[in-house]
C-alpha cells in the first residue's frame, strides 16, 4: 500500500454519461503525479472523485491503507486532502489575508502560524497582504489560490490546471513551488491540459481519454507517446 492517494478501479457517471470507466493509479507522497488529456477527458472528475464531489459508481478513493468513499468531504479535508480548483475560486471582495484566513483550520493562534508560514512561502503575497484578491494579477491569483490550498497543510494536494493563462515567468515560479511542495512529502497531483509545463514538474504522468486511463509511465516516456497526441486531440 502506498502513502499517499490512490484510485482503485473507479468510475463514476454524470448526467447519464460515463465519465470515469475504471481507473487505478497512484499518486505516492513525495511526488508530482501529473493528470494529462484533453479537456472533457474526466482529468477534474477524477479531481473532484478524491474530494468527494462527485459519487463514483464502482471502485474506491483511498487516502494511504483508508478508504474515503465513505467521507464527506469536510472529513477528507480534515483527513488531509486539499483542492486547488481551476479557475482559483477566490472571494474577489476580500483581503489577500482574508482568503487564506478562512481556510486555516484551527483558532487564532493557528491562523497567525498558518500566515506567517504562508507569507514566508509566499512573499509576493506577503506584500499584497492587505489588496483585495480582485486587484492581483492573474499570476499573484494563482498562488494566493495555492497559499490557500497549502494553508491546511495537507498530505495530498490536487491541482486542477493551474496554468491557465500564466506567463512564463510566473509558470517558472509555479513549478518551483510545486515541485517544493512535494520535496516536503506532500502527495501532488497536478490536472492539465498543455502538458510540456505539467511534464517537466512531475515525477511520473499518466494520460486520460474519454474517462479511460490509456498510459502511464516517466514524464520523458509519455512525452513523446502517440497515446499523448491522441490523448490531446480528445
Amino acid at each position: 500500500m502506498i502513502a499517499g492517494l490512490s484510485f482503485r478501479q473507479v468510475s463514476a457517471r454524470l448526467s447519464g454519461r460515463d465519465v470515469l470507466s475504471d481507473i487505478s493509479l497512484a499518486a505516492p507522497a513525495g511526488q508530482v503525479t501529473a493528470l494529462l488529456g484533453a479537456n472533457g477527458a474526466g482529468k477534474s472528475t477524477l479531481l473532484r472523485s478524491a474530494m468527494g464531489f462527485v459519487p463514483l459508481r464502482g471502485g474506491s478513493v483511498l487516502l494511504d491503507a483508508t478508504p474515503l468513499d465513505r467521507m464527506p468531504v469536510e472529513a477528507r479535508v480534515r483527513a488531509g486532502i486539499s483542492w486547488c480548483p481551476e479557475g482559483r475560486r477566490l472571494v474577489p471582495a476580500m483581503t489577500v489575508t482574508e482568503n487564506l484566513a478562512v481556510a486555516c483550520p484551527g483558532g487564532a493562534p493557528a491562523r497567525c502560524r498558518g500566515l506567517a508560514e504562508m507569507f514566508a512561502r509566499f512573499p509576493g503575497l506577503a506584500a499584497k497582504r492587505a489588496d483585495l484578491a480582485w486587484q492581483l494579477s492573474g499570476g499573484q491569483q494563482q498562488m494566493l489560490a495555492l497559499a490557500r490550498a497549502m494553508i491546511s497543510r495537507p498530505r495530498v494536494l490536487l491541482l486542477d490546471e493551474p496554468s491557465l493563462g500564466l506567463a512564463p515567468a510566473v509558470l517558472d515560479e509555479l513549478s518551483d513551488q510545486v515541485r517544493m511542495i512535494a520535496a516536503e512529502g506532500t502527495a501532488v497531483l497536478l490536472s492539465e491540459a498543455h502538458p510540456a509545463w505539467a511534464l517537466a514538474c512531475a515525477d511520473h504522468a499518466a494520460v486520460l481519454v474519454r474517462g479511460q486511463l490509456v498510459a502511464e509511465g516517466t514524464p520523458a516516456e509519455i512525452a513523446g507517446s502517440k497515446a499523448l497526441s491522441d490523448g490531446l486531440l480528445g
